[in-house]
């Protein structure tokens, strides 16, 4: 799912969160969750196919039941991980 979110791929992303994929797994190395890099990356990549998407995989996901609360192991929520990586800007959408 982590690997298909990052890179754009929104139709292998649907086939798996209709088969089950678990929307709140997060890294066991760093805590973070798919929200987190995401968030980070719609404005980072935003001229590229993952920036275009990933606003739209962050809707899906939370539709999907995605906790936009998740903490990371240094406590940081995905809008604050998306903050610190200077990621949020003017929302125009």
């Amino acid at each position: 799912l982590c690997w298909a979110a990052n890179n754009g791929k929104f139709d292998v992303v649907d086939v798996l969160l209709a088969r089950g994929a678990d929307v709140n797994r997060q890294s066991p190395k760093y805590g973070t969750h798919l929200l987190h890099d995401l968030a980070a990356r719609h404005r980072e990549d935003r001229d590229n196919e993952v920036g275009k998407v990933a606003g739209d995989l962050i809707r899906a996901l939370i539709k999907r039941g995605a906790r936009v609360d998740i903490r990371n192991k240094n406590g940081m929520t995905p809008l604050m991980f998306a903050a610190s990586r200077g990621a949020l800007g003017p929302n125009t959408e």
